[in-house]
């Protein structure tokens, strides 16, 4: 049997029309104009009978319900096991708005159905009919893009700003791929920070990522696919120069941020090259989380009583949760144990990529990674699902903007050590495969 490494790239243009809905901060976001296209860029992999896919989007997110369906049609088409496809949002808030959770709008159906699915597909199958043996060759270096972004005010309070003390991942990883005369074939870049330096803006677009994948393609190497995928960022913004998370309705900040996330991505991959042969292997297992009991119906009763009639961010969230809640006493709910997901592996030899559905802080992609067995372990939130934020426990109780949206989540919220009992299950699903002949 043929055991050779092979990798396949394609790419398809997802950009909406002008006029369509952004995932920004409120639900009424129109665009304007097209600042940078959107595109989903799929990369095939193989050796012997183990295929992967791992694909990315220039999304903000990709909804449950949606992602298993993409990923069932592209199973279909290409007989790879969905459960060896890893579906990603790189997470951009000037991209257009599928989630339809309650206070950020409606999912866009139509470019759902005539743009996004078929692009998908497209790219998937091309990706695998034109696959090359290939090797690889892992850079990583420090970039200075992202800052935590829990600031805490004088009154202790903890908004959307920068906290150069709080926890954050510096970690950039490069993975260049060539064939076997070292010619370059395609690059992914992974790191983790949020894509809302132009998250006001009226503009489709990438945010600071596109500068980056864009000066790596153009300046870099010339004609060669990169593609961006986006680590633990839920409490993690770009360090943009007001001090802030966001630029009101401009670009500027995005430019200024991407042109630093391109200086270092092109720096690290000006290393020098060492290129192996990886070994491929792919797993799938459940992880279970535990969950808290749903509040009573008479704490529903008197959150609805107050926020029924809002309709925008937190407070039109906390409104859908109330009700929810109230609508779960009256339809003969059961309430569980566990909420359960399943979480998809690829390993590229001493690399791999763990989808989570979560937006994750980044503490739990560190400790993650400090108790991986492998050298570069690239945990990539929005990846197969999306769930909202999920915190570090020792932020619970600070409060804040992504804490408000964590405990909101469900009819029933994730128990405080939720984060620990998902590092725990993953580094064993690590290490079983890292064992696994």
């Amino acid at each position: 049997m043929n055991k050779t490494f092979k990798i396949g790239v394609a790419r398809r243009d997802i950009t909406p029309k002008i006029g369509t809905c952004l995932y920004g901060y409120r639900p009424n976001l129109v665009s304007d104009s097209i600042h940078d296209l959107l595109s989903v860029t799929a990369f095939y992999f193989s050796q012997g009978s183990t295929r992967a896919l791992l694909i990315s989007c220039d999304l903000c997110l990709i909804p449950n319900a949606l992602n298993y369906r993409i990923r069932g049609i592209v199973s279909e088409a290409t007989r790879i096991d969905a459960d060896h496809i890893i579906l990603h949002a790189i997470h951009t808030h000037t991209g257009p708005t599928l989630g339809g959770m309650a206070g950020w709008g409606d999912p866009d159906f139509e470019y759902i159905e005539a743009k996004l699915i078929p692009a998908v597909l497209e790219a998937s199958r091309d990706a695998c009919n034109n696959a090359d043996e290939a090797k690889l060759c892992t850079l990583f270096g420090e970039s200075l893009v992202g800052i935590n972004r829990r600031e805490m005010t004088r009154d202790f309070k903890i908004v959307l700003g920068q906290d150069p003390r709080g926890s954050f991942d510096p970690k950039m990883t490069v993975l260049c791929f060539a064939d076997n005369n070292k010619k370059p074939l395609c690059n992914i870049i992974h790191y983790g920070c949020h894509p809302t330096a132009s998250g006001a803006a009226h503009c489709i677009g990438r945010d600071w990522p596109g500068v980056m994948v864009d000066t790596m393609e153009r300046e870099t190497v010339s004609g060669v696919t990169t593609a961006f995928v986006n680590g633990p960022e839920g409490d993690v913004g770009p360090r943009l120069t007001n001090k802030k998370t966001t630029e009101d309705r401009d670009v500027r900040g995005a430019m200024e941020v991407g042109a630093v996330a391109a200086a270092d991505a092109a720096r690290i991959y000006a290393y020098p090259k060492i290129y192996s042969e990886p070994e491929l292997k792919v797993s799938c297992k459940t992880v279970e989380l535990p969950l808290k009991k749903r509040i009573s119906m008479e704490e529903a009763q008197v959150g609805w009583a107050k926020y029924k009639d809002r309709k925008v961010n937190i407070a039109g969230a906390k409104g859908g949760y109330y009700k929810a809640v109230l609508d779960s006493y009256g339809n003969g709910y059961e309430e569980k144990e566990f909420f359960s997901y399943k979480q998809t592996i690829i390993a590229l030899g001493e690399v791999v990529f763990i989808s989570c559905p979560f937006e994750l802080f980044s503490f739990i992609g560190l400790k993650t990674a400090e108790f991986s067995p492998f050298a570069h372990t690239l945990t990539l939130s929005n990846s197969n699902g999306s769930e909202a934020y999920f915190p570090s426990h020792d932020q619970i109780c600070r409060g804040g903007y992504e804490i408000e949206v964590f405990l909101v989540r469900d009819v029933q919220p994730f128990t405080d050590d939720c984060d620990v009992r998902l590092i725990d299950q993953t580094v064993k699903h690590l290490e079983e495969l890292y064992n696994k002949d």
